[in-house]
C-alpha cells in the first residue's frame, strides 16, 4: 500500500525516491468535473479539422467550456456502450478514437500532424485489440496480463503512447464496468499522474500495473469506498492545482537521480518482442518503452549548482536522446541582442542563441563532437525528430561562420516567433530551464521565472 502524505508536508514529499508510489492525503475523493485547460481542447479541435477529420468541428465548439467537455465525455461513454452491445465496425471505432483524442487535448495531436497524418499512423487491428481487451477484464488478477496486451497494441500505432493510450483504455473499461460491475475499470495513467504518484516524468507499464491494481484493491483504505473514476479524477485535478503543482515540483526536485522512468540510461533495454494484436501473452512485467540503446551513449552527469537533474517535458517522448540531457541553462544577454542557452556550464559546447531582436533561435554546431552530439540535435530541434513547431515558425538554414565561432557556424535555426517569452515557452515545452550561475541580478531569467513559464501548446 502506498503512503498517504499531507500536501503541506514538504519534507516528506521531497524525500520520496523516483519510482516510489505515494498519494496525497486528501479529505474528499468524490467525483468532480475534469479540471482541464479548455484552450488545449480547442487547439486539438483545430488540429483535427486541419487534418481532415470528419465531424471534429461539431463535437465541441471553437472555444469549449467545462460543460462542453462533460457533454463530450457523455457522448463518448454512450457511443462505447453501443459498441459493446454490438459488433463494432472500423468506422465506429475510429470515430470513438477521434473523440477520445479530442477530449484528451492537444498533447495528443502527434498522430494527426506527424508522419503524413492519421492514416499513416493508425492501426485498425491494434486499436480493435485494445477495445476487445479493455472491455473484457474480469478480475483484478487479470490486470497485469491485460496491460501486457495493451503495451503490444499501443506500440503498433505510430505517434501514440501510453499517456494517451491509457485514456482510451479507461473509457473502454469504464463502459464495460458500467454494464457489468464484475468487470474492471482501468484508470488513466498519463504523465501528470506518473509525476505526481511516482515522481517519474514519463509513465511506464510496470507502474501502470501497480497504479491500476491499487485503485482496484477493495482493501485499500481510504480509497475502497470510492470508484476508480472518482479516485483518478481527484488525483488529476489535485495535481493540476497550485498545491498539486508544488507536490510535483518537490517530487521531481527531491532527488538528482533518474526520474525519467525505466532503468537508468546506461542500462536501457530494447522493447519486448511484439505479439499479434489482442494476444495477451504472459503476465510478467514489461517495463520499458521502445528505445534504441545505441543512441544513448553517456549517462546523466551529477547535478550542478544545486539544480537536480530533470528530464524533458513528458509529452515529447519517445526521443531516446533525452537520456543524455540534464538541464538547459539560460544566460543573460551576451554579445549584443542574444541570450545564450547551454546544456551544462562547460565551455562553449552545445550552445544555442536566442536573438532578441529578430526572435529567432540559432542552433550552434561544434565541429568536434558533430551534429549528433550537439545539444539541439539531441533534443530534436533539428527536424530529425519532427517536433511540432508553433504556427508561423519555420526552419531556416544558417550555414557559414558567425561572429560567435568563426568556422563553426550554425546548422539550423527557427524563425518566426513573436517574442522572447514565446521562444522560452517553446523550449520549456521540451526541457526544464534553469538560470545560469552568475546571471546578473534583476534579469528576468531567474529560476522562479523560468520554471513558472507555461509550456507552449
Amino acid at each position: 500500500m502506498p503512503p498517504y502524505i499531507p500536501p503541506q508536508d514538504h519534507d516528506s514529499i521531497r524525500n520520496l525516491h523516483p519510482g516510489e508510489f505515494a498519494l496525497p492525503e486528501l479529505q474528499d475523493w468524490d467525483y468532480a468535473p475534469l479540471n482541464l485547460a479548455m484552450n488545449t481542447v480547442g487547439a486539438m479541435r483545430t488540429n483535427m479539422i486541419n487534418a481532415g477529420i470528419q465531424g471534429a468541428g461539431n463535437w465541441v465548439p471553437q472555444a469549449p467550456n467545462g460543460e462542453d467537455l462533460e457533454n463530450l465525455q457523455n457522448v463518448i461513454n454512450q457511443g462505447i456502450q453501443e459498441l459493446i452491445n454490438a459488433e463494432p465496425n472500423d468506422d465506429d471505432l475510429i470515430e470513438i478514437f477521434h473523440k477520445i483524442q479530442l477530449w484528451g487535448g492537444n498533447t495528443g495531436r502527434n498522430i494527426y500532424v506527424r508522419n503524413n497524418g492519421f492514416a499513416q499512423n493508425f492501426n485498425r487491428d491494434a486499436y480493435r485489440g485494445i477495445f476487445t481487451t479493455a472491455t473484457n477484464i474480469n478480475s483484478r488478477e487479470n490486470i497485469a496480463q491485460a496491460i501486457n496486451s495493451f503495451q503490444i497494441s499501443i506500440s503498433q500505432i505510430q505517434n501514440f503512447g501510453l499517456s494517451f493510450g491509457s485514456k482510451h483504455i479507461s473509457f473502454f473499461s469504464l463502459a464495460a464496468h458500467a454494464a457489468d460491475t464484475q468487470k474492471i475499470h482501468i484508470p488513466i495513467f498519463d504523465s501528470i499522474l506518473s509525476k505526481g504518484c511516482f515522481g517519474m516524468n514519463f509513465p511506464d507499464y510496470k507502474k501502470f500495473k501497480l497504479f491500476s491494481r491499487t485503485l482496484n484493491n477493495p482493501e485499500e483504505e481510504p480509497l475502497a469506498e470510492y470508484s476508480v473514476q472518482s479516485i483518478e479524477r481527484t488525483l488529476f485535478n489535485f495535481f493540476g492545482s497550485s498545491a498539486g503543482q508544488e507536490w510535483i515540483r518537490l517530487r521531481l526536485e527531491g532527488h538528482a537521480g533518474n526520474a525519467n522512468g525505466g532503468p537508468p540510461p546506461q542500462q536501457m533495454t530494447p522493447a519486448p518482442t511484439r505479439r499479434p494484436s489482442g494476444e495477451a501473452g504472459n503476465a510478467s512485467d514489461i517495463s520499458t518503452e521502445q528505445t534504441n540503446p545505441s543512441l544513448i551513449n553517456e549517462p546523466n552527469p551529477l547535478a550542478m549548482n544545486g539544480h537536480p537533474i530533470q528530464g524533458p517535458h513528458p509529452e515529447c517522448l519517445p526521443i531516446p536522446q533525452w537520456a543524455e540531457i540534464d538541464r538547459v541553462y539560460v544566460f543573460a544577454h551576451h554579445g549584443g541582442p542574444y541570450i545564450t542557452l547551454r546544456e551544462r556550464s562547460n565551455g562553449n559546447r552545445n550552445n544555442a542563441w536566442i536573438n532578441t531582436n529578430r526572435y529567432t533561435i540559432d542552433f550552434h554546431t561544434h565541429p568536434s563532437p558533430g551534429l549528433q552530439k550537439d545539444l539541439w540535435a539531441k533534443i530534436g530541434c533539428c527536424t530529425n525528430h519532427e517536433l511540432a513547431l508553433p504556427d508561423g515558425v519555420n526552419v531556416v538554414e544558417l550555414n557559414g561562420p558567425t561572429q560567435h565561432n568563426a568556422g563553426a557556424g550554425y546548422s539550423v535555426g527557427l524563425n518566426g516567433f513573436e517574442s522572447t517569452e514565446q521562444i522560452l515557452r517553446y523550449i520549456r515545452r521540451y526541457v526544464y530551464l534553469f538560470s545560469a550561475p552568475g546571471n546578473p541580478a534583476g534579469t528576468p531569467y531567474s529560476d522562479e521565472y523560468l520554471t513558472n513559464l507555461t509550456p507552449l501548446e
